[in-house]
């Protein structure tokens, strides 16, 4: 039972080790905001701005917006945008570098409920969802590790349970009255046995149990989850079409995800 005190004790020392690095962590200064002219060539904007867009085509770009397209950029691409505490918008693109056009991104803040749907399901899973990819990791090996040692120690208790009926049988069966106590002690030995593995057995059934409570109630309470659907507005630049071409007309697409 001690063994099992100091396991737990080195257990929640690693949980709140994690919580208070990653609380920490998020009081990290940001950048202030920089002001940049887009009046010229094919821009990609986001909504907020300094989100990571790749580009997967002919050609790989990535960049934070806003970014500026080379012209030779044409044709189909895929993209990919992702800023922290937003969901993250993927979708397909038909660009023309060279018509000059301006995309803009609405990123849609990611949800807490959702957070909370995740950590219900899988501990750790909530706290990924929300950027701790620390404390996601330390609550999903710690809950993995208990429930393996529960798997473990339940195992053993089923052995134990099989040999300390043995033992009965045996008691039950003996014949020779010099045997019994020799009987008698085999069958309490068995008997303490099961005794100390159904002890470990429940502390680690309380472990497992424990993680994922304070993993649902970290969800909850304490880890932040930033400002899922997202939304694709195009419109084309005043002025910037090629000879010969028509101003694209203003589009909006709906992406709609799922988690």
């Amino acid at each position: 039972m001690r063994r099992l005190l100091i396991c737990c004790l080195i257990l929640g020392s690693a949980l709140i080790w994690a919580i208070r690095a990653e609380a920490q962590s998020d009081g990290s200064s940001a950048d202030p905001p920089v002001t940049i002219d887009t009046s010229g060539g094919t821009w990609i904007l986001s909504e907020p701005m300094g989100a990571l867009v790749t580009l997967g085509g002919t050609t790989r770009v990535s960049g934070r917006t806003p970014l500026r397209l080379d012209e030779r950029i044409r044709g189909i691409y895929t993209l990919r945008a992702h800023l922290p505490g937003y969901e993250t918008w993927s979708g397909d693109l038909l660009l023309d570098s060279a018509r000059g056009d301006r995309y803009t991104l609405e990123l849609s803040p990611k949800k807490r409920r959702k957070a909370i749907l995740r950590s219900l399901l899988i501990p750790g899973w909530g706290q990924a969802y929300a950027g701790k990819k620390g404390k996601a990791t330390t609550f999903f090996l710690s809950e993995t590790a208990a429930l393996i040692g529960l798997w473990i120690v339940h195992e053993e208790y089923r052995n134990r349970v099989d040999d300390w009926e043995i033992a009965k049988e045996a008691y039950l069966n003996e014949t020779y009255e010099e045997n019994i106590p020799a009987r008698r002690h085999e069958l309490d030995r068995r008997l303490n046995d099961v005794d100390d593995i159904y002890n470990w057995q429940q502390g680690f059934n309380f472990a497992a149990m424990g993680i994922a409570a304070l993993n649902l109630f970290d969800m909850m309470f304490i880890t932040p989850v930033g400002p899922i659907s997202g939304k694709l507005s195009m419109s084309p630049m005043q002025g910037s079409a090629l000879p010969g071409d028509k101003a694209s007309p203003r589009m909006t697409a709906t992406l709609t995800r799922g988690f």
